[in-house]
C-alpha cells in the first residue's frame, strides 16, 4: 500500500501557502563577485565530510556567524571535508566579516586584491583590510598601509605613517620593521634635497662670479652617468 503521508504533507503545506523550496548555495556563476547571504553550508560538504566539518557546517546554517567563519576559510583551504572553493567562501566570509570577524575581512581584502573568488577590486581589498583594522587586526592595518606605500592605494595623508606606527606599537615586529625602513627612506630624501639644495646655491655663486669676470672661462660640464 502506497504511503500517503508525505504527499498529503506536502499539500497540506501548500494549503498554508508555505513553499518546499531549497535554498541553494548561491554562486557567482564566474563572475567572481560575492553575494550577501551565503547558501547551506552542509550542502557544499563533500562525501569525504568529517564528523566536525558537519558540526560545523550546520551551526552556520542555523546563523552561527563564528562557524560561517570556519567555513569560508575551509572552502579557501580544503578542509573539514570541503574541496578548495575560493568562489563558494566568498559569501561566508562577507557574512562574516559584516558581523565582526576581523579574519574574515582581512581574508576578503586579500582575495579582492589578489583576484581570487572576486574580481581584482582594489577599493573593496582597501575597504575590507580598513574594517579588519578598525576591529583590532594588526597585520590588517600594516596591509593597508602598504596598499599606499607601494602606490596601490591612496589614504589620507599621513595615514599610513600612523597605521604602521600603530601596528608597531601593538607588538607586530613586522611593522616595527616597516617603520624603521619609513623612517630611513625620509631621512635619505631629505638628505638628498638638501644636496640639491646646496649645489643648487654653488653653481648660482659661480655664475655670479663668471659673469662679472671681464674674461669668463667656459663652464666645466657636469659628470655624466657614464663617467
Amino acid at each position: 500500500m502506497i504511503n500517503r503521508l508525505p504527499i498529503l504533507f506536502v499539500l497540506a503545506l501548500a494549503a498554508a501557502g508555505c513553499s518546499l523550496e531549497v535554498n541553494e548555495p548561491t554562486r557567482p556563476g564566474g563572475t567572481g563577485i560575492h553575494v550577501d547571504v551565503p547558501g547551506s553550508a552542509v550542502a557544499l560538504l563533500g562525501d569525504s565530510a568529517v564528523d566536525d566539518g558537519l558540526a560545523v557546517a550546520t551551526r552556520c546554517d542555523e546563523g552561527s556567524h563564528a562557524d560561517c567563519n570556519r567555513v569560508g576559510h575551509a572552502l579557501l583551504e580544503g578542509r573539514y571535508g570541503y574541496a578548495e572553493d575560493p568562489e563558494a567562501a566568498a559569501p561566508f566570509l562577507t557574512s562574516a566579516c559584516d558581523a565582526g570577524y576581523a579574519g574574515a575581512c582581512h581574508t576578503l581584502g586579500q582575495m579582492a586584491l589578489d583576484g581570487e573568488g572576486l574580481i581584482r577590486n582594489v577599493e573593496l581589498a582597501a575597504s575590507r583590510m580598513d574594517r579588519a583594522c578598525e576591529l583590532g587586526l594588526l597585520p590588517a592595518c600594516l596591509q593597508l598601509a602598504r596598499l599606499d606605500i607601494d602606490g596601490t592605494h591612496s589614504l589620507a595623508e599621513g595615514r599610513a605613517d600612523a597605521l604602521v606606527q600603530s601596528a608597531c606599537h601593538g607588538g607586530l615586529v613586522e611593522a616595527c620593521v616597516q617603520h624603521e625602513a619609513l623612517a630611513e627612506a625620509r631621512i635619505g630624501q631629505a638628505l638628498r634635497a638638501s644636496d640639491r639644495v646646496s649645489e643648487s646655491a654653488v653653481d648660482g655663486e659661480e655664475s655670479d662670479g663668471d659673469s662679472a669676470s671681464e674674461e669668463p672661462e667656459a663652464a666645466e660640464p657636469l659628470p655624466t652617468a657614464d663617467q
